[in-house]
């Protein structure tokens, strides 16, 4: 790990073996002192690694199932008889989750430098909730689920809309895989 080095005793011309004992037990003391600091910066890498890891996990979580509803609304677009309202809505709804993707990697590569930013957004709450409900539809009727919806409030509020859309479609996505 290192070297000690010792030289020109006071008094004594020479060490003795009593000095050559306390400077072993020296030089252990701070071997051990060194081999600590490494064990725990180790053990700091490896939990940023972790937590990386784990919100690495998160994000693949999400990206899941709206690739797979991405693929599904793909597929529709290929359906030459789709009315183009239609076809312009789930054109729509596609790029929206490809935007959504992108934030999502670009929040981890923050993450990982340890740049950690939320900004609240001011959002019309029934707008932004009827574009999640026309994302989720899709597939939950696949699924032969219906989807209620009922909401006392529709204007203006604050929030981490990328955040909680992420939320409410989690939810919304693990109600339906339970659902048998």
């Amino acid at each position: 790990m290192g070297a000690l080095e010792v030289i020109n005793k006071r008094g004594d011309p020479r060490f003795t073996e009593t000095d050559g004992k306390l400077l072993e037990v020296v030089a252990n003391q701070a071997a051990v002192a060194i081999e600590n600091a490494r064990l725990v910066e180790s053990m700091v890498q490896s939990e940023q690694l972790s937590v990386i890891g784990r919100m690495a996990w998160s994000i693949i979580h999400d990206l899941k199932k709206p690739m797979s509803v991405i693929r599904g609304f793909a597929e529709l677009l290929a359906n030459p008889d789709m009315d183009a309202e239609r076809r312009q809505t789930f054109s729509d709804l596609i790029l929206e989750d490809v935007d959504h993707f992108l934030s999502m990697t670009q929040k981890l590569l923050d993450y990982s430098r340890g740049n950690i930013s939320l900004q609240a957004q001011e959002v019309e709450v029934g707008r932004w909730l009827d574009r999640i409900i026309e994302y989720l539809r899709e597939g939950l009727d696949a699924s032969n689920v219906d989807l209620i919806t009922r909401f006392d409030h529709r204007g203006p509020v604050h929030i981490y809309a990328d955040r909680l859309r992420r939320v409410v479609i989690n939810i919304a996505g693990n109600a339906a895989d339970t659902i048998p």
